[in-house]
């Protein structure tokens, strides 16, 4: 009985010492990082030195982008609604609802161009581009607007150093 005991012992002996062998010593970790601490200072300052420099660098652009679809029957149900009291003495010339569909989809895009075509000529130019999103389909139009900020802010500087 008391070797059982014994043997017991040295097990529960083995497994504490492999437990410990496998147990992280957190002021072990804390020792080594404040022995690195150079290398990991210097790394992260040449990071942020790196980082203003590109953004010192690098020209802003931005851009807005949107894809707009051929309108649902829902979207358009009061419409047509108000429509059909118009055409109420003449029902047959009220347009159908795909019809009617199409046609405000096609004004929508037709003055989304003209803005386009008129952005186009400011004094300023600035650039909405409309295209439609596949050649084949006609009820889907992709928008992509830029501003043109940069060119004010290098006015606004050269103004101010100029004062």
């Amino acid at each position: 009985m008391h070797q059982d005991n014994q043997m017991s012992g040295y097990a529960a002996a083995s497994r504490d010492s492999t437990y410990r062998q496998d147990d992280l010593d957190l002021l072990d970790v804390i020792a080594q990082l404040w022995r690195g601490k150079i290398i990991i200072l210097s790394t992260m300052l040449i990071a942020l030195l790196l980082a203003c420099g590109y953004l010192a660098v690098v020209k802003e652009k931005w851009t807005s982008s949107a894809i707009v679809t051929l309108p649902a029957a829902g979207q358009v149900a009061n419409y047509n609604a108000a429509l059909s009291v118009l055409y109420e003495q003449n029902p047959r010339d009220k347009p159908a609802l795909g019809e009617l569909q199409q046609q405000l989809f096609g004004r929508f895009s037709a003055s989304m161009s003209a803005l386009a075509s008129e952005l186009k000529n400011q004094g300023e130019p600035q650039s909405l581009t409309v295209e439609p999103v596949s050649q084949n389909s006609n009820d889907s139009l992709r928008f992509a607007f830029v501003p043109v900020q940069q060119k004010r802010r290098k006015k606004r500087l050269t103004a101010i150093s100029v004062k």
